[in-house]
């Protein structure tokens, strides 16, 4: 619980402007994967100085999985924007940072948000099997483009779904993702970099192409 706080206020210090949040950044061997923010505990500090006035920070859900502890956030200037952060510990410094930011875009056909939904996980005795589900499952729908086997992995015909394209019907979603996968070559899954859980909320880190553009997918499982 300590480390999911000062990941918490680190996140919120952008609203707070609260400096003693970096405190839990170690200052010589931070590693910075956001392209627009240098390593270092300095870059973090040029971020928090630049943040501009009004900026509000919701820290919807937080999990950790052992050195890592990862964060799905909305942020509100003018627009409002979707945020994955993941955060790895070595002892009681944070050493490294990544993170995967969208623009937030109207409710799906189910009338759902990117951001809603659950938010405390629970099962965590099932942490390590559901990681290995939802990562067979990425493998075996988005990186071999097995979109016949996706009913497979649920149960029943419909589940929750928070994709902004994407509706809660299993024939719907096969349809679209064997078009995106497969024929279109809209989405294309490379690499899963990390797979990250806590109880029933898994996040994957993957690497692959979207609209021919080299880019980043981070998909919650739950």
């Amino acid at each position: 619980m300590i480390k999911k706080q000062q990941v918490y206020d680190l996140l919120m210090s952008m609203e707070t402007k609260d400096y003693t949040a970096l405190n839990v950044i170690h200052p010589t061997r931070f590693i910075q994967h956001n392209l627009q923010i240098e390593d270092g505990l300095e870059g973090m500090t040029r971020q928090l100085q630049n943040s501009p006035d009004g900026i509000k920070v919701c820290v919807q859900r937080i999990f950790r999985d052992g050195d890592y502890v990862f964060a799905h956030v909305e942020t509100i200037l003018e627009k409002a924007q979707i945020s994955f952060n993941v955060f790895r510990f070595d002892q009681d410094k944070i050493v490294e940072h990544w993170d995967n930011i969208q623009e937030k875009q109207p409710l799906n056909l189910a009338g759902r948000s990117m951001i809603d939904g659950e938010t405390v996980s629970r099962d965590l005795h099932k942490t390590e099997q559901n990681k290995a589900l939802a990562s067979q499952l990425q493998t075996d729908i988005f990186l071999h483009g097995r979109a016949d086997q996706l009913a497979s992995y649920f149960d029943g015909d419909a589940y929750i779904q928070h994709n902004p394209w994407l509706s809660d019907e299993i024939g719907s979603i096969k349809k679209v993702i064997s078009e995106w996968v497969s024929a279109e070559k809209i989405m294309e899954y490379q690499t899963v970099h990390q797979v990250l859980g806590e109880g029933n909320f898994v996040l994957l880190m993957s690497e692959g192409y979207f609209h021919g553009a080299h880019t980043s997918f981070y998909d919650v499982q739950n």
